[in-house]
């Protein structure tokens, strides 16, 4: 199959199910749940969808931070949903190359997705300025 299609398939699928459990543990959890638990949901999920689907794992977390950014724009308000979308962008693939990073050098995807976890928890951290 196509790389670019499996690349779409793998960050539009991960896109989903990260929106769908994120809504649920943010009903649940509240703030907390952008800090502590929805980071290591979605760069598993990314991770997992590019390595289930044979997609590269940045251009995977690309298209969730794409598909990330559109929310942004659509959702946040108006002052800032520009640059909310394109820090959405620019974190995500952060992320992914972080996770591709630490899985080229240490070969364990357990350790790329927590590395990359604790990257996007301190992120998730100063963005929305949570100290609970």
């Amino acid at each position: 199959m196509n790389p670019v299609l499996l690349t779409l398939v793998a960050g539009l699928t991960a896109s989903l199910m990260g929106f769908l459990s994120g809504s649920v543990l943010l009903k649940y959890k509240g703030d907390r749940a952008l800090v502590l638990f929805v980071p290591v949901m979605e760069e598993t999920l990314k991770t997992l969808a590019a390595v289930v689907f044979g997609a590269g794992i940045v251009p995977t977390h690309l298209v969730f931070g794409m598909v990330e950014a559109l929310y942004d724009l659509y959702s946040s308000p108006a002052a800032y949903s520009t640059i909310a979308a394109a820090l959405s962008i620019a974190s995500h693939m952060l992320f992914g190359t972080a996770t591709w990073f630490i899985l080229r050098y240490s070969g364990s995807v357990v350790l790329a997705v927590l590395a990359a976890s604790v990257l996007h928890s301190l992120w998730n951290r100063i963005m929305t300025a949570y100290t609970g």
